[in-house]
């Protein structure tokens, strides 16, 4: 089997947009704790913003891999990643911590709509004795997002506070937007 078949123009945008969106999702880890707590939450807090976008995603992920099969892979994917537009701008523009909370979750259902979906499309499109190849590939894109998110949304964030002279709790906002579109750019991949 040629790698061409592994590798095809199906299987690389899936593994762009996951590179992307997984960019756009570990932009604030750098500083985040610092952003929930310039909305007033305690610092001990801090773990169920991580829960609460976990707990969702594992909750909902099953539903939305047996949804994908009804309704069709790429159609939800691109409702996960459109969610994940709106919910990255609110979570620039949020308020308060328990609104921070609200959307972390709603976020986690939006990746639980993406992940299944995008991971059952690729396993649609490769010969089965070529699928581990494919998934490899697909989840080192995955995983070099989650590398380069942190250092990109670090460095927005720096250049939002030091760059734009924005205020410390407004530069914890910006990388939020880009986080948005960033998803805009996964949904064109996808599209």
């Amino acid at each position: 089997m040629r790698r061409s078949e592994v590798y095809s123009a199906s299987v690389i945008v899936l593994s762009l947009a996951s590179l992307v969106e997984n960019i756009a999702g570990a932009l604030p880890a750098s500083y985040f704790p610092y952003y929930a707590t310039s909305l007033g939450a305690e610092i001990w807090f801090i773990g169920s913003f991580v829960a609460a976008f976990l707990v969702a995603n594992a909750l909902l992920s099953s539903h939305f891999g047996s949804l994908s099969d009804r309704v069709g892979r790429k159609k939800l994917i691109q409702a996960g990643l459109l969610a994940d537009v709106f919910l990255g701008t609110l979570t620039g523009l949020v308020q308060n911590w328990p609104s921070l909370l609200v959307v972390r979750a709603l976020n986690g259902v939006a990746t639980a709509a993406v992940r299944p979906a995008a991971e059952a499309s690729l396993v649609d499109q490769v010969p089965s004795r070529r699928r581990g190849e494919a998934l490899g590939f697909f989840l080192t894109a995955t995983m070099v997002g989650w590398f380069l998110g942190p250092v990109f949304g670090g460095t927005v964030q720096f250049l939002s506070e030091t760059g734009l002279g924005l205020a410390l709790e407004d530069s914890y906002r910006i990388p939020y937007f880009v986080d948005s579109a960033l998803s805009v750019i996964a949904m064109g991949f996808v599209a």
